[in-house]
C-alpha cells in the first residue's frame, strides 16, 4: 500500500511487544556525532540533485520546484531536469516546451559531451510527454526524428516505434499502428509483440493474432513468460467463461451478481501498489465507453497488513473483512464494484499476474487480455478493446 489507514495504524496497538521500539536508558551513551541532520525535501542550489528528491514527491511538490526553477531561469544542461519535474507535476504542455528548449540548445565545447549523452534520453521523454498531453501528431513526428538520430539506440523499439504506435490507433490508423508495432517487434521488443497482437484480439482477429504471435515470438530469448502466457490467452479465447456466483462483493459498491456486459476485469492484492489509482482511471474510461462495466478481481493470499506477512492461520471471512476496509478507507475514488475469487476462478480466465486486464462479453466469455504497466497507453488500449467487443 502506498499509505496506512487508520484502521491498519489502530491495529499495530495489537502487534506483539518484541515488534515494539527499544526504550532508551538512562546509562544509554548518547548517539555518536549527536542528532542527524535534518533530510530536505528541497535542493535550491542544483536542479539535477533537486530532481533527485522530486522524483520521490507527487505532483504538487514538482510543479512547486518546476516553477522555482523556471522563475530562477535555469537553462542548458538544466533543462533536462525541470523538464521532467514539469512532467511528474502532469503538466505536460510545460515538460514538452522544457525538452524541446533542451534539445534546441547549443552548448559550448565543455557542455557538448553531456548534451549528446543526454539528448536521445530527452527526445524519448519528449515523445512520452507528447502522448501524455494528447499531441498525438507530434509525438508521431518527434519518435520520426528519434528513429533517423538514433537508429541504433537500445530503446528503439519503445520510444521509435512502440509509443508513435499508440498514437497512430488511438488516433484512428489502424493500419499504421500495426505497421509501427510491427517495427517494434523486429527489433525484439516484447512490448511491440503483445501490441501486434493485441491490435487483433481487440477487433475479434483471434487468428490473426496468433499468427502475428508466431511469427514475432520465433527466436525469441527475452519475454519468454509473458509470450507463453499470451499464447495461453489466445488458446482460450472464447472458451474460457467466467462466472459471479459464489465470490464474494468487497468493494463500496455492490457488485453484479452476473455478467450481462462486456465486463473489463482488472487483477489486484494488498500488495499491489497504487491499484486504486488504476482502477479509478479505468472506472473513468468506462463512464464514457458505453456499455461496459468494471470490476477490481483480488483474490485470498491469506496476507496481513499489519504483520506484512502471510498468515496461514487467516481464514476467508477476516481476509474479505480486511479488503473492505482498504477499499473503504484508503481508496480514492471513483471507483468500480469489486470481488473477491479464488486463485482457480483466475486461472480459469488466464489472469496470472497483477495489474492484468482481461475483457469478457455479455456472456462471460473471454475475449481480450493485456499485462498492464501503468502507462497512458495501456488505458487507450484497454478502451479501444472494450468499445470495440462491446458492440
Amino acid at each position: 500500500m502506498s499509505r496506512f489507514p487508520r484502521w491498519l495504524i489502530a491495529s499495530f496497538a495489537l502487534v506483539p511487544c518484541c515488534f515494539a521500539p527499544a526504550v532508551a536508558r538512562a546509562e544509554d551513551p548518547p548517539a555518536e556525532g549527536g542528532s542527524k541532520p535534518e533530510k530536505k525535501d528541497t535542493n535550491d542550489e542544483k536542479p539535477f540533485d533537486d530532481w533527485k528528491l522530486c522524483k520521490q514527491r507527487g505532483a504538487k511538490h514538482n510543479r512547486d520546484r518546476a516553477e522555482f526553477w523556471t522563475k530562477k531561469g535555469a537553462s542548458g544542461k538544466d533543462l533536462q531536469w525541470v523538464g521532467n519535474m514539469w512532467n511528474r507535476a502532469l503538466e505536460y504542455g510545460k515538460a514538452a516546451e522544457v525538452f524541446t528548449a533542451f534539445l534546441e540548445w547549443k552548448p559550448d565545447q565543455a557542455g557538448e559531451s553531456a548534451y549528446q549523452k543526454n539528448r536521445p534520453t530527452v527526445m524519448g521523454n519528449l515523445v512520452e510527454v507528447y502522448f501524455r498531453g494528447k499531441e498525438y501528431a507530434k509525438c508521431i513526428e518527434t519518435a520520426d526524428k528519434f528513429r533517423t538520430e538514433y537508429p541504433d539506440s537500445s530503446v528503439l523499439g519503445q520510444y521509435g516505434w512502440q509509443i508513435p504506435g499508440h498514437a497512430a490507433r488511438i488516433s484512428g490508423d489502424e493500419a499504421k499502428a500495426l505497421e509501427y508495432f510491427g517495427k517494434a517487434a523486429e527489433t525484439k521488443f516484447v512490448g511491440g509483440i503483445l501490441d501486434v497482437v493485441d491490435v487483433h484480439l481487440a477487433a475479434g482477429r483471434v487468428d490473426d493474432a496468433k499468427a502475428a504471435l508466431a511469427k514475432y515470438s520465433e527466436g525469441m530469448e527475452k519475454g519468454g513468460k509473458e509470450l507463453a502466457w499470451m499464447k495461453e490467452v489466445l488458446d482460450a479465447v472464447g472458451t474460457a467463461q467466467a462466472s459471479l456466483d459464489g465470490v464474494r462483493s468487497i468493494g463500496t459498491t455492490e457488485a453484479p451478481t452476473a455478467i450481462t456486459m462486456t465486463t473489463v476485469m482488472y487483477q489486484w492484492t494488498m500488495q499491489t501498489g497504487g491499484a486504486d489509482k488504476s482502477l479509478r482511471e479505468l472506472e473513468i474510461m468506462r463512464r464514457g465507453a458505453g456499455e461496459v462495466a468494471v470490476l477490481g478481481v483480488a483474490t485470498y493470499k491469506k496476507y496481513s497488513p499489519v504483520s506484512m506477512k502471510v498468515d496461514p492461520e487467516m481464514s476467508e471471512d477476516a481476509e474479505a473483512d480486511l479488503y473492505k476496509k482498504m477499499i473503504s478507507e484508503t481508496f480514492i475514488t471513483p471507483q468500480p464494484p469489486h470481488i473477491l475469487v479464488a486463485q482457480a476462478w483466475l486461472d480459469g480466465l488466464k489472469m496470472k499476474w497483477d495489474r492484468q486486464v482481461v475483457i469478457v462479453d455479455k456472456e462471460g466469455k473471454l475475449r481480450y487480455a493485456r499485462l498492464f504497466q501503468e502507462k497512458p497507453w495501456d488505458y487507450t488500449a484497454v478502451e479501444l478493446a472494450a468499445k470495440a467487443l462491446s458492440k
